[in-house]
């Protein structure tokens, strides 16, 4: 998520007054007067906002007073519970809109040389800032009610659009059309448009064919996603695939819809020719939009269906690096991608790109939009180093192959499909100035640790906590921010888990409080959206200590280290010898640290897995060792595969463990 609006800050006071009359007999008085913050927030329509608040900048917690879904743009918010204090600040974080994902920003290598596609070459790296995208393609449904509003303010299209159903994608609409409809779609809905007929930004794009539309790029409302931003959406957080799945590099009828051939090895459907559950005879042969199974950041249909208008114009790629790339300046074809229910495998990779004119309409293209992340200049929206955690990451619904079979540990098979739905997790470890912070919050609130909680510095993980202690951690961070605690003491759920060794606490799994993750949470998450590697990154499936703070040594091939032993940056000699979190890279999902620093406990009873496929699974009922995972500072590179399971004692506690938080969505 991502902070939306500036931090505000309201002084709190009670005003008295007294008044004497001329005669010296006292008159009634005012005995207080209390300022009740009152907010003016400027929303993004559809998206959900969570107002939170904190007294301190200088070392701010956020406190979550309210998620809010945003119906209108302007609105406001009274925090008739604030007491009384010298000063309090506010801000609001922004998830993303409905029907839409959160693509995060990172590079990935854009194109491919697999399958000798001179379109996709030279490959090269390209960073690509934040944005929401449509989950799905945009439907018959939406753009004939985008088009009953605009009607009757001034657009005209070249093409009515048109759908096999209204939960099908439109089609046979050319590039102007949908760059006007988005325009549309925007004033609809009270955002600012992106497309303009002129260089001064004063008149909307609406009418007739503009050839180079000016954009406004850091306007909020929709647009067309670049040719990257469509790229690196559509690989899911996983680069060099061919498809928008990574768990492998083959396409059948049972992943997407086009048309199946023998003349590709990748091909391998067992059904040829047309989708057969699609083919009626009566063209086009498209399929409902989300048919098929989401790709790593939630999105669905990026390979076939309907290809995708994107903004750029078409050119041959340069080999060299770029931010944020919106192709050539002008041209004589727009950029497609994706591929169709009538093109064959080929055209569904990730990588292909196809060069109609914009003035091109079929009932083989279609399109969805992206928004852009609105920028907020005020650096006081940004947390302080020692509390990283007010960020979370999503981690979207989907299935994924859990475990693996690459180097014999025993541990991790059998493989096995895993659906997991989706959840919020914190994209850092739990520093030691957040437990201090949650534990000076609990200590007067009933509340008792087995261990205190030990922490190299106040930005390096907590260490030296016992399962026990996390769980209850948890359920204090969740009271202290007003959120409905997960674990309780009693089967009734009445009374809130604090204090001693719950053996087996009750979990009240729809709260919207903290707890720790489950294993297949945690493993899902750590993959990044990319099934079968090694570690949290997919590039490689190797590691060395500028991805991660281990013990390198010869032992693994795949521990490519030229620096060995304990890493030599935190190496200090005082024990232990852990980094400060977000220290190494994010994985595919924005997270940090998901190999080594420390262990983070499960929620999960150690036991030995089966070969059936799980829905959410949360382990065993019982068991004498509960799971960790990711390996630590201390463990060698096999501990820090994404599959490596460990089983200490729930009283375990020492300086390599530590721990993570999860939340679901509001429900």
């Amino acid at each position: 998520m991502k902070t939306q609006s500036r931090v505000i800050s309201v002084g709190l006071c009670a005003l008295a007054l007294w008044v004497g009359a001329a005669t010296g007999v006292a008159a009634d008085q005012v005995a207080g007067i209390v300022m009740v913050p009152h907010l003016t927030i400027e929303g993004t329509l559809g998206a959900t906002d969570q107002i939170q608040y904190c007294t301190n900048l200088s070392q701010p917690h956020w406190v979550a007073l309210t998620n809010l879904v945003v119906a209108q743009t302007n609105y406001s918010f009274v925090d008739v519970g604030a007491l009384l204090a010298p000063r309090r600040f506010y801000r609001v974080v922004v998830s993303s809109p409905e029907g839409m994902a959160l693509i995060p920003a990172g590079s990935f290598t854009m194109g491919d040389s697999l399958d000798g596609d001179e379109n996709c070459i030279p490959q090269h790296s390209v960073n690509v800032s934040a944005f929401f995208m449509d989950k799905y393609l945009v439907t018959k449904s939406l753009w004939d009610t985008v088009k009953a509003w605009n009607g009757g303010n001034g657009y005209g299209y070249d093409n009515a659009g048109s759908g096999k159903a209204p939960t099908h994608p439109v089609q046979t609409v050319n590039w102007y059309d949908v760059v006007k409809w988005c325009n549309a779609r925007s004033e609809m809905e009270g955002l600012e448009p992106c497309y303009y007929a002129d260089a001064n930004m004063a008149a909307v794009y609406k009418s007739g064919q503009v050839t180079n539309p000016w954009v406004k790029w850091s306007a909020g409302g929709y647009r067309l996603p670049t040719e990257a931003e469509w790229e690196a959406a559509a690989r899911g957080g996983a680069s060099g695939h061919r498809f928008p799945w990574s768990d492998v590099d083959s396409i059948t009828q049972s992943r997407a819809n086009y048309f199946s051939a023998t003349a590709y090895a990748f091909d391998l459907s067992t059904t040829r020719g047309y989708h057969p559950t699609f083919n009626d005879g009566v063209y086009p042969y498209t399929s409902p939009v989300g048919y098929f199974g989401a790709n790593g950041y939630g999105l669905y249909d990026m390979a076939g269906n309907v290809w995708e208008w994107c903004w750029d114009w078409y050119g041959w790629y340069s080999s060299d690096s770029q931010t944020d790339p919106r192709g050539p300046a002008s041209g004589w074809w727009r950029v497609v991608r994706g591929g169709s229910w009538s093109n064959d495998a080929m055209r569904c990779r990730s990588a292909n790109r196809y060069d109609p004119n914009p003035t091109y309409s079929d009932n083989d293209s279609g399109f969805r939009c992206v928004r852009g992340l609105r920028t907020d200049t005020n650096t006081n929206t940004v947390p302080n180093p020692t509390d990283t955690n007010t960020f979370t990451a999503l981690i979207p619904a989907g299935s994924f192959t859990m475990g693996d079979s690459l180097d014999g540990d025993e541990n991790c098979i059998p493989q096995h499909s895993v659906n997991v739905s989706a959840f919020f997790m914190d994209k850092y470890l739990v520093t030691k100035s957040l437990w201090d912070t949650v534990k000076a919050w609990n200590g007067g609130n009933g509340y008792g640790y087995d261990n205190a909680g030990s922490g190299k510095a106040p930005t390096h993980p907590v260490q030296t906590v016992n399962w026990y202690d996390v769980v209850k951690w948890c359920n204090a961070r969740s009271e202290m921010e007003g959120l409905e605690p997960c674990y309780y003491a009693d089967a009734n759920m009445a009374a809130v888990y604090k204090s001693g060794q719950v053996t087996n606490p009750w979990v009240k799994w729809s709260a919207g409080g903290y707890r720790l993750p489950t294993e297949a949470e945690w493993e899902k998450a750590a993959r990044g959206g990319a099934s079968g590697h090694r570690f949290p990154w997919s590039d490689v499936d190797s590691i060395t200590q500028s991805r991660a703070n281990y013990f390198s040594a010869t032992a693994y091939a795949f521990d490519l280290s030229t620096t060995r032993g304990y890493h030599s940056t935190f190496n200090d000699g005082v024990y232990p010898y852990t980094s400060p979190v977000g220290y190494f890279g994010a994985n595919g999902y924005g997270l940090y640290d998901m190999a080594g620093n420390v262990w983070e406990w499960c929620w999960d009873w150690y036991g030995w897995y089966s070969s059936d496929s799980q829905t959410d699974p949360r382990g065993p009922a019982s068991g004498w060792w509960r799971v960790v995972r990711g390996g630590s500072w201390s463990n060698d590179a096999m501990r820090c595969r994404s599959a490596n399971r460990y089983d200490p004692n729930p009283t375990y506690s020492d300086n390599d463990s530590g721990f993570r938080c999860v939340r679901v969505p509001s429900q």
